[in-house]
């Protein structure tokens, strides 16, 4: 008998072994599915990887040596390599070995975002293993980062970004300190100081590092905290560590620093060693009274009051000290670090601005409401004048889960049959571990409701939590089979919408800043047909592309030549009606020999009316109306085009006779709220030879001073009715701009931009792009 129970529990833990990794298995695969589909498309998924990609085309002709500026960045003036040396040694590291097999860097640069993706999900199962041994909770961790759209957002194929790099040596240095409170002796020591260092890691792949030493400190603070209002020296002692780890995170910082492999960040110098005396000196008083406190005959230290009014006084003491002695520590860690919008140039990118409902849910779907915190963080998102307050309720309700306490089973079970066999209870239990990722979680929120950029961050610590609630909740209800079922029934068809979702989401994926196939193309040509010493002007965004795709110079780019200055400068002369392009010689443009201009500028034009200081009373006269519904009749006479757009009531119609003579004759007019309104200028514009016409009409009095322009193309549509693709309704400023001059009006037959200073030359254009040879009048 007894040797049949041991036969069945064998087979019992083969079939829950076997059903582990096919689990593991499922969810990787589908992981890596939702981080390849932008494989279909040439390139990076956003400027900034070209721009990255040049640093590290510039490295490898470099003998693997970064360059600390990049000559094709910030004409006239080579720009600072800004970006910690990390980034590109994720790349560098790896191809120095795959070459060896064929394999170039371009493709390594693409892929290695999926390999810190899958990094990131064995991070959070092993960090969970910390609040439970139960294998159910780590494939939860592992499923709901795995299934997360907001990690995958950072750690997807052709998305190039240092806080895609970050998180995976965050969750080490995480471990390496949780491993502090099981150890005994120097090991202690050894693992603080290996925190440390993965700590700096973070620093080295991401400028935005230094919220990870918050991290940190948070964790000190509150285990402080917690451990003296508890009065238990040991932990206490243990927490003393971190300091080390600390010190260790300094010291590697500081060489890093100091060696030029990356630019101080917010905690160097002496505002890091202010903040570290402060907290060793709280820390050291801390211990000190609690390990003394019969000594020091503390009569009142039994009372918790009287030990919180101590952590009040302190807390109060310190923050008075750090507003003296360095009052802008603050902003300058959320701030200049590119947390928050600072000017109006940074509010033009659209990543540092706070998260709507819809980006939320694309970014973590079903997963918002397993967690109160989450639940709330959407709630923000609908009530942005209220983030402070919503925040600190966010922050208040970690508190339940001090009291979702899991009873341990016995660690001589073996770990395969752990699958909901522990226990939930209610009582409050503060450890390290839920300390630690209470941290994490509390300082990736606030990140999260200030910028969406922050989504990648939160991914992880919202996972762990989501995960750890579906698992205490299961636990809770494993007695109770009618409610067991209900629940995993729920949560089941939570997961599965999750699946879903994100399948339709990365599906639908597509290349930021309008990237696309024909603007690839573009640059291709460019390279190929222009001077290796050729410069470009072109918008800041699309110029880091001219700089990865052609090799050519770029004016601005969008990481190291991202300027103001230059920007406004190009902006203004955009929506400027004269054509005087004087600006083009001064010291911050460099009399670059070729424009590039896109017809998605179009599309783009808020953002440039920021960036050229256009305030909102004068945005209507530079605003126009696109019209998304156009449907025509015609007969061997007539061609009746009438236009409709989703944005607004207004309509248009356009009337094409060919007369008997063989001549043709138009009129185009409004419509809105019943009146019709005549326009005093029609346009056609070809998009396949760049060809237009521009057509005053007289045959009645006309009463609208907007611009009609009608975009065609030579090759009738699908349907052989019309070869209409688009239209525009222009107000009088935006008709007037360079920018419509530039995309709509500029051939190689005539060009309404000539002037004295300089002409325009095309030398290419495709459905995307326009490139012109910009020709200087040096006689004039």
């Amino acid at each position: 008998m007894p040797e049949e129970n041991n036969e069945h529990k064998k087979a019992h833990i083969a079939w829950s072994s076997i059903i582990f990794f096919v689990a593991i298995a499922i969810i990787l695969l589908l992981s890596i599915y939702y981080r390849t589909t932008l494989l279909q498309d040439m390139g990076f998924y956003e400027p900034d990887g070209f721009y990255h990609f040049s640093v590290i085309r510039a490295a490898l002709a470099n003998n693997f040596i970064v360059p600390k500026y990049l000559s094709i960045s910030g004409w006239p003036r080579d720009t600072l390599v800004a970006e910690p040396i990390g980034l590109y040694w994720v790349t560098l590291f790896p191809y120095a070995i795959l070459q060896y097999l064929g394999v170039n860097y371009y493709t390594v640069m693409r892929l290695i975002p999926i390999l810190f993706g899958l990094l990131d999900m064995a991070g959070a199962y092993y960090l969970v293993k910390y609040l439970s041994k139960d294998r159910l909770l780590g494939i939860l961790a592992f499923l709901l980062v795995g299934f997360s759209m907001g990690d995958a957002a950072r750690t997807s194929a052709l998305i190039y970004r240092g806080d895609g790099f970050v998180t995976i040596f965050l969750i080490v240095a995480l471990i390496l300190l949780l491993e502090i409170f099981k150890r005994e002796g120097k090991a202690k020591v050894y693992f603080a100081i290996a925190s440390g260092f993965f700590l700096s890691i973070c620093n080295l792949v991401w400028n935005g590092g230094p919220f990870t030493t918050i991290i940190f400190l948070l964790i000190f603070l509150l285990s402080v905290t917690y451990y003296f209002l508890e009065r238990n020296k040991e932990k206490l002692l243990d927490v003393g560590y971190v300091l080390i780890a600390l010190a260790a995170w300094f010291i590697f910082v500081s060489t890093y620093v100091f060696s030029g492999l990356i630019s101080p960040p917010t905690f160097t110098g002496i505002t890091f060693v202010y903040i570290f005396i402060a907290i060793a000196i709280g820390w050291y008083i801390s211990y000190y009274i609690t390990k003394n406190r019969e000594k020091l005959h503390l009569h009142h230290f039994n009372s918790i009051y009287y030990r919180a009014g101590l952590v009040v006084l302190f807390s109060l003491v310190s923050i008075i000290a750090i507003m003296i002695v360095e009052p802008t520590l603050i902003t300058n860690i959320f701030v200049n670090n590119g947390f928050t919008v600072t000017n109006s140039f940074s509010a033009t990118i659209q990543e540092l601005q706070p998260p709507t409902p819809g980006f939320l849910y694309a970014s973590f779907g079903t997963e918002l409401y397993l967690t109160p915190m989450s639940i709330v963080l959407l709630i923000s998102s609908y009530l942005p004048g209220l983030q402070v307050i919503l925040w600190i309720v966010m922050a208040l309700l970690l508190i339940l889960y001090l009291f979702m306490h899991i009873e341990r089973s016995d660690e001589s079970v073996n770990a395969s049959e752990r699958i909901l066999s522990e226990r939930a209870t209610i009582k409050f239990n503060m450890d390290f571990p839920m300390i630690a990722l209470m941290a994490y979680f509390l300082v990736t929120s606030y990140l999260q409701i200030n910028a969406v950029r922050f989504n990648s961050l939160i991914s992880i610590p919202l996972a762990i939590f989501a995960a750890y609630t579906i698992f205490w909740l299961l636990l809770a209800l494993k007695h109770k089979k009618l409610l067991f079922y209900a629940c995993l029934f729920i949560i089941s068809i939570m997961l599965i919408d999750l699946a879903y979702g994100d399948i339709g989401y990365a599906q639908g994926i597509t290349q930021a800043d309008n990237i696309n196939p024909a603007f690839i193309s573009a640059l291709a040509w460019f390279g190929a047909n222009s001077p290796a010493n050729a410069t470009v002007i072109t918008l800041w965004p699309d110029g880091s592309v001219v700089e990865g795709v052609a090799n050519r110079t770029s004016v601005t780019d969008s990481v190291g030549a991202q300027i103001p200055p230059k920007a406004f400068l190009f902006a203004s002369w955009l929506f400027n009606s004269t054509p005087d392009p004087a600006f083009l010689t001064n010291n911050e443009t460099g009399s670059p020999a070729y424009l590039l201009v896109r017809y998605s500028w179009l599309y783009e034009t808020s953002g440039i009316f920021t960036e050229a200081n256009i305030n909102a009373s004068q945005s209507n006269f530079y605003s126009y109306l696109p019209f998304n519904q156009i449907n025509g009749k015609a007969n061997a006479t007539t061609s009746v085009i009438a236009f409709n757009s989703t944005y607004s009531s207004i309509s248009a119609q356009a009337i094409i006779r060919r007369n008997s003579n063989g001549t043709q004759s138009v009129e185009a007019y409004a419509v809105n709220a019943g009146r019709i309104s005549p326009f005093s200028y029609i346009s056609f514009y070809n998009m396949q030879n760049g060809n237009y016409s521009i057509i005053k009409q007289s045959a009645f009095n006309h009463t609208n001073n907007q611009v009609f322009l009608i975009i065609y193309s030579s090759i009738p549509r699908s349907d052989g009715s019309l070869n209409v693709t688009a239209a525009y309704l222009l107000n009088t400023g935006m008709a007037q701009s360079n920018m419509i001059k530039l995309i709509f009006f500029c051939n190689n037959q005539q060009c309404t931009w000539d002037n004295n200073k300089a002409t325009l030359q095309l030398v290419y254009l495709n459905s995307d792009t326009k490139i012109f040879k910009i020709i200087y009048n040096a006689t004039k």
